[in-house]
């Protein structure tokens, strides 16, 4: 909890932010640390002055302001907005939520309320498996009856921290119940785990039509000068021995086509129940196919040419599983020559048809086997690998195989075993037990996305997955980072301009140092709602501000505190092919300890909105740095998400419907721009904002058509947000100083934007 000192300053400065006028705003329920086993059954706001003309009412992340019915101020009543509990139940979740109103430029106003419905949380602060020592706390709004670990009692102290030793096994569970008689269970996953399910890939009729392509490109790029060399080369040659009158080999020196036509149809077998090494039928066709040939031996040499109108190939290709890889293996094949005509000057046709065809047919059946084989191999296992990935100059390893593949009619899919690991920890991550587990079923896809679309490619990823991802980072020290002055905007003593008093003695010439050392990886759960996709907790994070100043030998640390931290995000694609989470919400911060050392003039005031400001430069470089997850990709394609949506039962899954786009045509099309305004008046080109605050317009300008694009920022160099079709960018609790903000657009075929237009403003101190 906070310390009293900290508290008061919070009070005080929720009674500035809001006394805007003879009445303040006030929530009048949920009251602020209530706590009840039970869900609230009215959300009600007071306005001091009526109903504001701008106002927005934000639960847990997720505006639900169209949800409550507004009442004017009549005589000595308050004008107020109340909604039914009911209403609002599925924005509430079990242990802390936050109720706020925000009303422009007055500032946010939050109610903290409890739902305790569950057991007590456990928070680990260190869990050595080489050492067998765990600690850590145990927290419940109600209070805490017992703690377990792998079903040991575990000693607590008056204070519910615990130290003690531990079994390292697979998976360990931890469990404890409050003086409710609630009881909460967490299971962890060691980080060398192989999870399963946990990535569950399907390719649709709409992705095979794009291999396709492949297939003739493939065909129509053969190497016909290594097949055309003598057999003893490893070619074909002589294909023939007639003897007429004479003996004469008879070699192929040319072949020449138009365009290949390949088609590939997925069957299942209706006697398989599992659907499992089924197969495909692949179809081709060449049409006008012409080779050159000529004789060799006998009395003479001669000169023809063989003329196929169309060549038919078609063969069963047996698709499954081998060593942990895809294995496919083409079968029954069989050539149909239609139109077939010899012409070799001063032979007996009839002789070298009767030879020719049977020779023919086994050279056709090797060009479709050696070039579809890995062609199709290739294109269904291309992303079940294991690669290292480097962040940052970090590497984290993933290790991906396949373990069960189905085909249906209208497509296939294959279940993936997968490992997020750090293959080289770091010694500045504090041990963890290892990363949030849950039993879950990953769902298949079917054919169509939710919303009745088809798709080419998508991917169903388990939130298991995710978190052995997050704690990957954490292990290779990715979640351990500094921000010093001038790396980051806002990182220098006019960056906390905004943020200070006459109180808070920090000056220009300081070199100011942000240290965040979190005890435990971040986590999410994945909720269905409409502005997220879920919410990443973030426990136990420990940040320190160290300054140096004129004069002093050594850096010096002026306050450490330590904080958990809850943020919606929601999930999207990076342009390479990774799982990013974005977040662009503000957090949710429970300051649990400060130190405040004393050293210079320091406010608790100050503390408390330093690390609530910093958190828009430090979460965005937190998200880059956990994009770990591999999606599916196909050599040759770009991959568009097209639709994305929490799913499994118990939302412990999350899925990607996507289109395929070659990089060719991508590469080929238009390019977009976009117009950028920011809503505040231009001052000698560069935009002075008050309060920390900006609002950027985009105007589309995707030259002059009316196809939407997609836009993604960054502030200061930062992290990107996800691409998503935007309208408005809105800017929230920047440090001072001068700031740029990026905005890139792209267009549904993966176009990007060209000298991304940038926005430039300087932030000031806020008003009194």
């Amino acid at each position: 909890m906070l310390n009293s000192l900290l508290r008061i300053s919070i009070l005080s400065l929720a009674f500035l932010i809001s006394a805007c006028g003879e009445e303040k705003n006030t929530i009048d329920a949920p009251i602020d640390e209530t706590v009840s086993t039970s869900k609230p059954s009215l959300f009600k706001v007071t306005f001091g002055n009526g109903i504001p003309a701008d106002f927005q009412l934000v639960l847990n992340a997720t505006d639900v302001t169209d949800q409550f019915t507004l009442t004017p101020a009549d005589g000595d009543t308050l004008a107020t907005a109340e909604a039914d509990g009911a209403l609002l139940a599925g924005n509430v979740f079990s242990g802390k939520n936050q109720f706020s109103l925000t009303v422009p430029p007055a500032g946010v106003i939050s109610s903290i309320f409890y739902f305790d419905d569950i057991g007590p949380s456990v928070h680990i602060l260190h869990g050595d498996h080489d050492t067998g020592i765990i600690s850590g706390h145990v927290n419940d709004s109600s209070g805490v009856a017992s703690l377990s670990i792998d079903g040991v009692d575990v000693p607590l102290d008056a204070n519910n921290n615990f130290d003690t030793t531990f079994t390292g096994m697979a998976f360990n569970e931890i469990s404890a119940t409050d003086i409710n008689g609630k009881s909460s269970s967490s299971t962890y996953a060691r980080g060398d785990q192989e999870l399963f399910p946990s990535m569950s890939m399907r390719i649709n009729n709409g992705g095979f039509d794009f291999l396709t392509t492949q297939a003739e490109n493939a065909l129509e790029n053969f190497d016909f000068d290594a097949l055309l060399l003598h057999r003893d080369q490893g070619g074909i040659n002589p294909v023939l021995q007639v003897t007429i009158l004479s003996t004469y080999d008879i070699i192929f020196n040319t072949f020449e086509f138009d365009r290949p036509i390949v088609s590939i149809q997925v069957n299942s077998d209706p006697e398989d129940p599992d659907n499992i090494h089924d197969e495909m039928v692949i179809h081709i066709e060449i049409p006008n196919f012409r080779a050159g040939m000529n004789t060799e031996g006998g009395f003479l040499d001669f000169e023809g040419l063989v003329t196929v109108d169309n060549l038919l190939i078609e063969s069963n290709a047996v698709i499954g599983i081998d060593n942990s890889d895809i294995s496919i293996s083409i079968s029954d094949t069989v050539v149909d020559l239609q139109g077939l005509d010899i012409d070799i000057d001063g032979f007996i046709i009839a002789a070298i048809l009767e030879d020719m065809i049977p020779s023919l047919v086994p050279i056709f059946v090797d060009i479709a086997e050696s070039t579809l084989v890995p062609l199709v191999s290739d294109f269904v296992g291309e992303v079940l690998v294991k690669t290292d990935i480097d962040i940052n100059g970090e590497i984290m390893r993933v290790g991906i195989s396949p373990t069960l593949l189905r085909t249906f009619s209208d497509g296939l899919t294959v279940d993936i075993n997968s490992t997020v690991s750090a293959p080289f920890p770091s010694d500045e991550a504090t041990p963890h037990l290892g990363s949030l587990f849950v039993e879950s079923d990953l769902p298949s896809l079917g054919p169509i996305s939710p919303n009745g679309s088809a798709y080419d490619i998508g991917a169903s990823i388990s939130v298991n997955l995710m978190n052995q991802a997050l704690y990957a980072a954490h292990a290779s020290g990715l979640t351990t980072f500094s921000l010093y002055a001038g790396d980051s905007g806002g990182t220098d003593p006019e960056g906390v301009s905004v943020i200070q008093s006459e109180e808070d003695d920090i000056q220009l010439s300081d070199i100011i140092t942000l240290h965040v050392m979190p005890a435990s990886p971040p986590f999410i759960k994945l909720i269905e709602a409409n502005d997220i996709h879920g919410m990443l907790g973030w426990n136990d994070v420990s940040f320190e501000f160290e300054l140096t100043r004129d004069g002093w030998d050594s850096p010096q640390t002026l306050f450490s505190l330590t904080f958990n931290l809850d943020v919606g995000f929601e999930l999207g694609a990076t342009d390479e092919g990774f799982l990013h989470i974005g977040i662009e919400s503000l957090p949710d911060i429970d300051i649990v300890e400060v130190d405040n050392y004393g050293i210079i003039p320091i406010s608790p005031l100050f503390i408390e909105k330093l690390i609530d400001y910093v958190m828009p430069i430090i979460l965005p470089t937190l998200s880059t740095n956990l994009d770990s997850i591999m999606l599916p990709t196909i050599g040759g394609y770009r991959i568009h998400a097209d639709e994305l949506w929490v799913s499994g039962s118990g939302s412990t899954g999350f899925s990607i419907a996507g289109s395929m786009i070659e990089i060719g045509v991508s590469d080929a099309s238009s390019t977009p721009s976009s117009l950028l305004a920011l809503s505040t008046n231009t001052v000698e080109d560069v935009v002075s904002v008050d309060n920390a605050e900006a609002d950027i317009e985009i105007s589309e300008l995707n030259n002059g058509t009316s196809e939407p694009l997609e836009y993604r920022y960054r502030l200061d160099g930062g992290g990107w947000s996800n691409w998503k079709q935007r309208d408005s960018i809105r800017m929230r609790r920047m440090m001072g100083g001068h700031h740029e903000v990026e905005i890139c657009s792209r267009t549904v075929l993966m176009k990007q934007e060209v000298n991304c237009p940038v926005i430039e403003f300087n932030t000031t101190v806020n008003a009194p």
